[in-house]
C-alpha cells in the first residue's frame, strides 16, 4: 500500500482589526502548499469586500466564527487565543502549525512540515518552537508565536490549555503585547514538557512577515528576513491578475496597503 501522507492544518485566530490580511494569507498558503488545510478562527463580522476577496481564492480554507465572541476582549488578547483553540477542531490532523495572520507563507526547498518534523525527531519533543531572546517581555521565559505541534500536544497540555482558556475568557490575563509567548512557555512547563532551545527566528518564518515593516527600518535587517528567495515568488504573485484583484480589495485597509506597498518597493531593491 502507498504510504499515507501526514495531514497538516495551518491555523490562527484573527481579530476584526486584521481581517484584511486573511485573503492574502489564504492565497499564499494555497499557492505554497495546496496539500495543507487552512483554518481561521475569527472574531467579528467580515466586511463584504474581504469576504469577496476570500471567495476569489484558488484553493480551499475554512473560516470558523464565534468561538471567542464571549471572551474578554483587549487589544492583545486575540494573539493568545490561538493557543487555546479546543482540540476538537484539529481532529484528524497529524500536525498543526499555528502562525501569524500577516505571515505570507512561501514554499521552501525544505517544506514547512519537513522542517519541523525533522526538528522534533532531533529533539524528541511533541512540538517545534523557539525561545524568545532576552529583550522580549519575560525574556527567555517566552516562546515565539510560530508553534508547530504533533496531535499528541493537545493531550499533554490539556489541563494547562483549559486553565488559560478560562483566564483569557474572564479577562484576567492577556493584556500585555507579548503575553502569548509567555503563556505558551508556562503551558509547556506546567505540562511537564521540556522547553525548547533558542533558534534563529528568521529561518522559522517560512514566508514574508509583513510585520517586519513595522519592526525594522534597516535595509540590511529587512533583506536578511526577506531576500531574493522570498521576493521572487511575491513578484510573481503580483503578475497574477487574480492576486491583483484580491490585493486591491485587501488594500482598502491602510495597514495592508502601506505594508504591501513597502514590500513591493523592497523587492525591487532586492532584485536589482
Amino acid at each position: 500500500m502507498p504510504e499515507t501522507k501526514p495531514k497538516l492544518c495551518i491555523s490562527t485566530v484573527v481579530d476584526r482589526r486584521y481581517h484584511a490580511y486573511m485573503p492574502l494569507f489564504v492565497y499564499c498558503c494555497n499557492k505554497a502548499y495546496p496539500e495543507y488545510d487552512i483554518k481561521l478562527f475569527i472574531r467579528g463580522d467580515i466586511k463584504p469586500h474581504i469576504r469577496e476577496a476570500l471567495n476569489m481564492q484558488p484553493g480551499t480554507h475554512e473560516i470558523i466564527p464565534g468561538l471567542f465572541d464571549d471572551y474578554h476582549h483587549t487589544k492583545y488578547a486575540p494573539i493568545s487565543w490561538r493557543f487555546v483553540v479546543p482540540p476538537k477542531y484539529y481532529e484528524g490532523y497529524d500536525y498543526v502549525y499555528i502562525t501569524d495572520i500577516d505571515m505570507m507563507i512561501i514554499r521552501e526547498e525544505t517544506k514547512l512540515i519537513d522542517f519541523h518534523v525533522n526538528e522534533m525527531k532531533n529533539t524528541q519533543m511533541c512540538y517545534s518552537n523557539s525561545r524568545r531572546h532576552s529583550k522580549h517581555w519575560k525574556g527567555i521565559m517566552s516562546l515565539s508565536g510560530l508553534h508547530f505541534v504533533k496531535n499528541v500536544w493537545f493531550d499533554r497540555t490539556e489541563d494547562s490549555r483549559v486553565k488559560y482558556a478560562a483566564l483569557l475568557k474572564a479577562g484576567k490575563v492577556g493584556k500585555k503585547r507579548e503575553y502569548d509567548g509567555h503563556m505558551l512557555w508556562r503551558m509547556v512547563k506546567e505540562s511537564g514538557l521540556e522547553v525548547c532551545k533558542k533558534y534563529p527566528l528568521t529561518k522559522r518564518h517560512h514566508g514574508i512577515h509583513l510585520g517586519n515593516f513595522r519592526l525594522y527600518q534597516s535595509m540590511a535587517k529587512l533583506k536578511k528576513r526577506m531576500g531574493k528567495f522570498k521576493c521572487t515568488p511575491w513578484r510573481r504573485f503580483l503578475k497574477d491578475k487574480k492576486f491583483g484583484e484580491i490585493l486591491a480589495l485587501c488594500a482598502r485597509d491602510p495597514k495592508v496597503r502601506d505594508q504591501t506597498n513597502m514590500l513591493r518597493e523592497h523587492c525591487k531593491k532586492v532584485m536589482k
